[in-house]
């Protein structure tokens, strides 16, 4: 845990400092300052992990890409010290004003730091996630790397973030704790939910607050493995719940301005590269798009497409040198003609294995499977609770279709902000159903969209009149209900510390599994070859299925690996 804390100290302070000068160069275009001192971390971890994707087209990210970082932020400290310095003592002055701050926030991150220094190590991390990020770590991007393996190729913006803050070289371990960061961070957006008492009102956005205390009590045991879909899902709750509270305070406040929403989508675009199956999330864009268009500011929608277009570009650069395909396992866009690319049989063969292993089978051939015949036993298959969260995610969906009808022909324009979040997460949703509708790679779906249904619901009821006397009774019941909710997740909590307090993580964090293998030379290269489930963790490296006959495209590592029977 205490290496934990120092690491998170480097992250946060360095996040903290690139976001707030991303932000600040926002302030400075459009006259916008964000209203969340969690912006600006969310806005310095979307940059920096731009950064080691384009640090890492040309070397590996260690040492003197950290170097790099800290120059900038040294940078950023001589450049806005005054600015800083007046938000460092607004800040403290508030923690002097809500002394409750300091003692919650400091809860807060021990408790995350406890669940990021043990735990779960993901089945896929031990496959493939670990030595991913030591290949960024290594040598950055080799072309052709996934022929050495097929999964080497599900390319994730969250390795090369977690390569930059791994620290090797410091502490002689490569840490993994950028999952539970934005565990924090996410934590930190959650504790907002408070206003349910001390205020007693509740809006649209605690409903989404409620479903990602649910989502963070699910992976407490678990975010210490570096798995994409963790920062994915973490991601859209983060985007889902600042977007509605956006939307609340400019009704509130009686202001249309696309700001907001804009930096949204571009942290949208960030969660893209994170895990490109959310990608139809993207819809959001259209909000800020019309917008902008309809305040002809031409200047603030290239703003934000430029934005979007950075913050993409080096995730695809870094797709096509590893596997030849800009979007990997993706066949439908072929543009390059390399001779790394990954062959198209074999492409095709592993997104039909996702999409069957979503669907819980694990025979490929079974991929055109109808829906009637593998409904039933996915559904089956699935916990007791996730078969609630799926028959409530429907019954929202057709309760939500009714509400947007009726919305659109009573021309209710103050519903028209949840018809279209609503619309676009059940677009989402049926896109990760109908894809690979495995429960980890759609939480956020299947928590997030009934709550959000059924809060509006709750709250159009409330605004009636006919029970306005019983107002004061309905939300005393709905807090203690959400009070007995908080104490369920806080009994699961204490379970897990129950059964993970000995173990012996209160200095150093958990490390990587270290799988058995066996040795195969190719062109005077050894790979280790896992012998366990395939499972070799991070340790011995470089590792390689080997299931393909393969061989270097020059005389290092570095110039990359072609498969054989394709170019000969």
């Amino acid at each position: 845990m205490l290496v934990i804390l120092i690491n998170w100290l480097y992250i946060g302070i360095t996040t903290f400092l690139v976001g707030y000068a991303i932000l600040g160069l926002f302030a400075r275009l459009f006259e916008y300052r964000t209203r969340h001192m969690v912006s600006y971390f969310f806005a310095g971890l979307a940059t920096v992990t731009v950064y080691s994707q384009f640090y890492s087209l040309f070397s590996g990210v260690g040492v003197v890409a950290n170097i790099v970082l800290c120059v900038f932020c040294m940078g950023v400290v001589v450049c806005c010290r005054q600015s800083l310095g007046k938000l460092w003592k607004e800040t403290v002055d508030v923690f002097v004003n809500q002394k409750w701050r300091l003692p919650v926030y400091v809860l807060l991150i021990l408790l995350m730091s406890y669940g990021t220094s043990r735990g779960y190590m993901h089945f896929d991390t031990s496959l493939y996630h670990a030595q991913s990020i030591r290949w960024i770590e290594e040598y950055g991007v080799v072309p052709g790397l996934g022929n050495l393996q097929s999964r080497f190729g599900y390319n994730s913006a969250s390795f090369a973030l977690t390569a930059l803050y791994s620290m090797k070289n410091v502490f002689r371990q490569s840490l993994h704790t950028t999952a539970g960061f934005f565990a924090l961070l996410s934590s930190s957006i959650a504790l907002d939910i408070r206003f349910v008492f001390t205020k007693k009102r509740i809006r649209l956005s605690d409903f989404a607050r409620i479903g990602l205390i649910f989502y963070l009590s699910v992976i407490f045991s678990e975010m210490m493995s570096p798995a994409s879909d963790y920062y994915a899902m973490l991601l859209l709750f983060d985007i889902l719940i600042l977007w509605l509270g956006e939307d609340e305070y400019q009704k509130e406040h009686e202001i249309s301005n696309p700001t907001p929403y804009g930096l949204l989508c571009i942290l949208l675009v960030y969660a893209v590269t994170v895990k490109f199956s959310v990608a139809p999330l993207l819809l959001l864009v259209l909000k800020p798009a019309a917008m902008l268009i309809a305040k002809k500011d031409v200047k603030q929608i290239g703003v934000c497409l430029l934005g979007g277009l950075v913050t993409s570009v080096p995730f695809f650069a870094r797709n096509v040198l590893i596997s030849g395909w800009l979007i990997y396992p993706s066949t439908i866009i072929d543009l390059f003609p390399v001779d790394w690319k990954i062959p198209k049989g074999q492409a095709d063969f592993d997104a039909a294995e996702i999409g069957v292993y979503g669907k819980g089978m694990t025979d490929v051939t079974l991929k055109d499977t109808p829906f009637a015949e593998w409904f039933l036993p996915w559904f089956w298959e699935l916990k007791s609770l996730e078969k609630v969260f799926f028959l409530m995610t429907v019954l929202a969906v057709i309760i939500g279709i009714i509400c947007v009808i009726n919305t659109i022909a009573q021309k209710k324009k103050d519903q028209y902000n949840f018809v279209f979040v609503f619309l676009v997460f059940t677009v989402s949703a049926m896109f990760w159903f109908l894809s690979a509708p495995l429960i980890r790679y759609g939480y956020a779906y299947v928590v997030a969209l009934p709550l959000i249904t059924f809060g509006f619901i709750y709250l159009k009821i409330l605004e009636n009149v006919w029970i306005e006397r019983y107002m004061s009774g309905v939300h005393k019941a709905f807090v203690v209900m959400l009070a007995l909710f908080l104490a369920t997740r806080v009994k699961g909590l204490g379970e897990d510390i129950a059964r993970t307090y000995k173990d012996p993580y209160y200095l150093l964090q958990m490390d990587y599994e270290d799988g058995e293998a066996v040795t195969q030379e190719v062109d005077g290269v050894t790979f280790y070859v896992p012998t366990d489930r395939a499972l070799i963790g991070y340790h011995k490296f470089p590792s390689s299925l080997l299931v393909w006959p393969i061989e270097l495209r020059g005389d290092s590592i570095e110039e990359g690996f072609r498969q054989i029977e394709a170019w000969k």
